[in-house]
C-alpha cells in the first residue's frame, strides 16, 4: 500500500538529510506508528506521502503506483485519497461542528443529500454527532480532536495519516483517540501515526518504526 525505497530528503542549507535511504513499506490496511526524536524526520515522511515535498533521492508507491511521477493535475484528486489530522486543532471557531466537518465535503462539489449523510455518519463514527450543532469553543479538547478526525474521515480516505494528535491532550483523552485511530485501521483504512505517546503505543501494539535522524532504527511487526 505505502513503500518508501532508499528515499532522501534533503533540506536547503541543512547540514544533513532530515531521512536517508529510508525503506519501509506498510500493508494495505496497515497500522503504523512512527515514533522517535524530534527532528528525526517523523512529519517529513507524512509531508512526503500527501506530496507537499518531494524526495531528493528514492521512489515512494502507493498502491504499487509511483507518485514521484504523477503529474500535477493528478495530485488533488490523490490527496482526497488521503485523510489529514494535525496536533494544530485548526478548526473554525464562528462555525458549527457540522459546518466545521461540511467544508471539506462542499469543496470536492459534493451534492447536499451526500453532504448530510456523510457528515452525519463522519461524527456518528467519532461519536460526536450530538453534538453537530455546538461550537469548537464548547469543546473540550479531546471533543474538538474527534471533529478533526470527523473532517479528515468525511470524503472515506483510502489513508489516514495523524501528525502527534495527541500532544495537547491528557492521558485519558490521548488514549480514547487513539483507539479512535484503531477503530478505524479495524475499518478498513490504512493508518499511520506519528506519535511521542510511549503509553498509547505500548497499549495497542501496532507496529511501530522507531527513527533516529531520518534512519529507521527498528521496525517491528
Amino acid at each position: 500500500m505505502i513503500e518508501f525505497r532508499d528515499v532522501t530528503v534533503t533540506y536547503p542549507q541543512a547540514e544533513r538529510p532530515a531521512i536517508e535511504n529510508l525503506n519501509f513499506h506498510v500493508p494495505m490496511h496497515g497500522f503504523l506508528f512512527i515514533t522517535g526524536e524530534s527532528g528525526a524526520g517523523k512529519t517529513t515522511i507524512l509531508r512526503l506521502i500527501t506530496k507537499e515535498l518531494e524526495p531528493t533521492k528514492g521512489d515512494i508507491l502507493i498502491n504499487g503506483k509511483s507518485i514521484c511521477k504523477m503529474k500535477r493535475r493528478e495530485i488533488p484528486i490523490y490527496r482526497r485519497r488521503i485523510g489529514f489530522v494535525s496536533q494544530e486543532v485548526g478548526l473554525l471557531e464562528d462555525k458549527t461542528v457540522y459546518e466545521n466537518v461540511e467544508l471539506v465535503k462542499r469543496v470536492v462539489g459534493a451534492k447536499p443529500d451526500t453532504i448530510r449523510i456523510q457528515v452525519a455518519m463522519a461524527l456518528k463514527t467519532v461519536g460526536m454527532e450530538p453534538y453537530y450543532q455546538s461550537y469548537p469553543r464548547e469543546l473540550s479538547g479531546g471533543q474538538r480532536k474527534k471533529i478533526c478526525i470527523a473532517r479528515a474521515i468525511a470524503n472515506h480516505p483510502d489513508i489516514l495519516l495523524a501528525d502527534e494528535p495527541t500532544g495537547d491532550l491528557d492521558p485519558d483523552s490521548s488514549l480514547e483517540i487513539m483507539n479512535l485511530f484503531s477503530e478505524l485501521h479495524n475499518r478498513g483504512m490504512t493508518v499511520l501515526v506519528v506519535t511521542h505517546d510511549r503509553v498509547a503505543v505500548e497499549k495497542l501494539q501496532y507496529p511501530q518504526m522507531k527513527l533516529q535522524r531520518g534512519i529507521y532504527e527498528d521496525y517491528s511487526e
